[in-house]
């Protein structure tokens, strides 16, 4: 999650001063992004003594307001004065996931799960990978399950897998994506 932090005062006066944070991010990471654009915070500041940095806490810079003019994130839509501190811990959270569930979260977003809804499900759901259709999932099923395994050797070529593909498909919650298909155990 990429933001553009920029600084209100200084918009309403016609100049656009903004800075790239890339978020998670660490207090002193977030009060360096307001230093560089010149809003006061309740953190630590750094300036320079001439020798190195040198830390300072509660700097107060002659604006006060920020807000959000763009934004880079692929699992939500972000508002120009939504809370920093809940977008970070957001942005945390979501890092914290391994792969496959950033995956699975990113796909339920995707279709109308809200974040915390989509993290709550994401341990309710399958991801398999590399699979680009329904035929592609009911192969992978039925090597997985042992389907044919129990069908005699010479029946086994008249499996349909397309059938059983389209049966998987309108009987449960699927959702197609980029790294294969995801089904949602309700």
């Amino acid at each position: 999650m990429n933001i553009a932090l920029t600084n209100l005062g200084k918009y309403n006066e016609g100049v656009l001063d903004f800075v790239w944070l890339t978020l998670p991010a660490t207090s002193e990471e977030i009060a360096k992004a307001f230093d560089q654009i010149q809003v006061s915070h309740d953190d630590i500041h750094y300036y320079s003594d001439g020798l190195g940095h040198v830390a300072k806490n509660n700097y107060y810079g002659e604006y006060e307001e920020f807000f959000i003019t763009d934004y880079e994130c692929d699992y939500m839509d972000i508002g120009e004065y939504d809370n920093l501190e809940d977008l970070n811990e957001i942005a945390e959270t979501v890092e914290n996931l391994a792969e496959y569930e950033q995956t699975i979260v990113k796909a339920l977003l995707d279709d109308g799960y809200s974040l915390e809804q989509a993290l709550d499900q994401k341990d309710d759901c399958v991801l398999y990978n590399d699979c680009d259709s329904m035929t592609d999932v009911a192969y992978y099923c039925a090597e997985e399950y042992g389907i044919l395994d129990r069908i005699p050797d010479e029946l086994q070529q008249f499996f349909d897998f397309e059938a059983y593909g389209r049966y998987l498909e309108t009987s449960g919650h699927w959702i197609s994506t980029n790294d294969g298909y995801i089904e949602v155990i309700e």
